[in-house]
């Protein structure tokens, strides 16, 4: 909570300090950004390009400071891996805050910390007091905003959000366009960068992309054979990019270590994709396999990959998951769909879900209760 000033100081410094309603976080630095115009502050192309000076880079913890609606998150953090591929370090909540940490004075700093706000406009957000808080507490401390309107009318919009630089990111093309916008702005190339992995995919069993992957508990690869390992219910190897829909995995995976458990449907390895949120925060979709069926499960939906937290999506196909087999995975993801196709030395078995949302997010292995080796586990790009 903010706290009221006893001070009579005038000014945005003042004004960013004053306490804000519980009912809508922000709304009163919004309307103090309201009474803000008098200090002719406009937002320009000259003025987003003169925050992307190199004395600026130098100076500020952050390029990009990525405001958007918790019910948008997958949609943000496509968006600001997108921008991650350009160069720039970019802020998003959900990938830069831990679940124990005190939000408000983080969000605060790495806003003060920021060259340029960009906002990202739906129906969700467009009313949403945190936006309208970020918005506004961007034009009191004089930063640049650039908003980015998906399905909404510039006119259904507060003021200040009401820009001539918005631009609507509602296709593929209108997307590279504001990545076009924010490349000059930064004067930095669109062409292939060292961590612009996520444009053709990743291969776990490469020594680069293992060294970038985010790993969860003890993982261990074998730089000969280069077989990757892991076990435990709460190990993950993820991805260290989020992708959108229309992407494949090819794996090859062996489980063994099949631990004993009263129930068949208890003994369970998985692939993981759709994962946004940070790690505190499990969210994602989980391809399960277990000793009786295959299936696709929604995990964290209730706000934490508590143990009763998943939601089965559908009953699944009949499936068995042996000690020692090796199976050959493919699995194609996308839009609100998934599709897979899964070999081993018996059988074959083919099964497809349809998904509640769009999977935007990392992907990876979940060995949950079972060791899992990988001989191969390869991301690309549909």
């Amino acid at each position: 909570m903010v706290h009221r000033q006893n001070s009579r100081k005038s000014g945005p410094e003042s004004l960013a300090k004053r306490e804000t309603s519980p009912a809508q976080p922000g709304a009163a630095i919004v309307r103090a950004a309201s009474r803000t115009r008098t200090l002719g502050v406009r937002t320009s192309a000259s003025a987003l390009e003169r925050y992307g000076s190199l004395w600026w880079r130098a100076q500020l913890d952050y390029h990009i400071f990525v405001s958007y609606a918790h019910k948008n998150g997958e949609i943000a953090a496509s968006l600001a891996s997108q921008l991650a591929d350009l160069g720039l370090k970019v802020f998003l909540a959900e990938r830069n805050l831990s679940a124990s940490e005190h939000w408000e004075p983080a969000i605060r700093s790495a806003l003060k910390n920021s060259k340029v706000i960009l906002c990202l406009i739906t129906p969700e957000s467009k009313s949403s007091g945190w936006v309208h808080a970020e918005a506004g507490a961007a034009w009191v401390l004089e930063k640049p905003i650039l908003p980015a309107l998906r399905f909404v009318e510039p006119s259904d919009l507060i003021e200040i959000l009401r820009l001539p630089l918005g631009r609507k990111i509602e296709t593929p093309e209108q997307i590279d366009a504001l990545l076009d916008d924010v490349s000059r702005i930064f004067s930095v190339s669109r062409v292939a960068r060292p961590n612009a992995t996520a444009k053709c995919g990743e291969n776990f069993n490469a020594l680069s992309d293992w060294n970038n992957a985010l790993k969860i508990g003890p993982w261990t690869r074998s730089d000969e054979s280069q077989l990757i390992a892991g076990r435990g219910m709460h190990n993950y190897l993820l991805s260290q990019n989020h992708y959108s829909p229309n992407c494949n995995v090819q794996a090859i995976l062996r489980f063994a270590e099949l631990s004993p458990a009263n129930r068949l449907d208890a003994v369970n390895a998985g692939i993981v994709f759709g994962w946004t949120t940070p790690l505190g925060v499990r969210r994602y979709f989980n391809l399960l396999m277990n000793q009786e069926r295959l299936f696709v499960e929604l995990i964290g939906d209730r706000g934490g990959d508590a143990y009763l937290d998943y939601q089965h999506l559908d009953s699944g196909i009949p499936f068995c998951l042996t000690e020692g087999a090796t199976y050959d995975i493919a699995i194609s993801i996308g839009d609100r769909q998934m599709a897979a196709i899964i070999k081993s030395s018996k059988n074959q078995w083919t099964y497809t879900a349809t998904l509640p949302e769009t999977p935007i997010g990392r992907i990876g292995l979940r060995p949950w209760r079972s060791r899992v080796e990988c001989e191969k586990f390869e991301i690309m790009k549909g």
